[in-house]
């Protein structure tokens, strides 16, 4: 799928859920290509951690990108990540209207990386806020 109205200079892979009720992005080739995890929805939205790999550092480089859940109009917040750790999580909290994201090398320990939402926040080193929002 190209997204025209976003970047016409990219092509996004999707993946149909199991179920076959819904898609998610799996991968973007582009200028600077990324893969996509498992999105959170926050209601009219998905909220999903894309990465790419640094092979001369041994690490990935993190962002984060809100869409309309027809996987459009994707926009990258302006909230980043260079770390690591394999076991991935983004998890929507509709009481805060909050997303928060977990990125860990062993199962069972929640290393919360960052939150979106009002007030984002960054927790580890690596982590930046790329620019204040209201």
């Amino acid at each position: 799928m190209i997204d025209k109205a976003v970047n016409p200079d990219e092509i996004n892979i999707l993946r149909t859920s199991y179920d076959s009720k819904f898609s998610f992005l799996e991968y973007t080739y582009g200028t600077q290509s990324r893969y996509y995890d498992y999105p959170a929805q926050l209601n009219d939205h998905f909220y999903y951690l894309a990465y790419y790999d640094k092979p001369a550092s041994k690490s990935n480089t993190y962002l984060f990108y809100e869409c309309k859940l027809d996987n459009t109009s994707c926009r990258q917040l302006p909230i980043k990540y260079n770390g690591s750790g394999y076991l991935r999580d983004t998890v929507a909290d509709k009481t805060t209207g909050e997303v928060s994201v977990f990125i860990d090398n062993e199962i069972n320990q929640d290393t919360l990386i960052f939150t979106w939402g009002e007030q984002p926040r960054c927790y580890v080193k690596g982590c930046e806020i790329l620019e204040v929002t209201k």
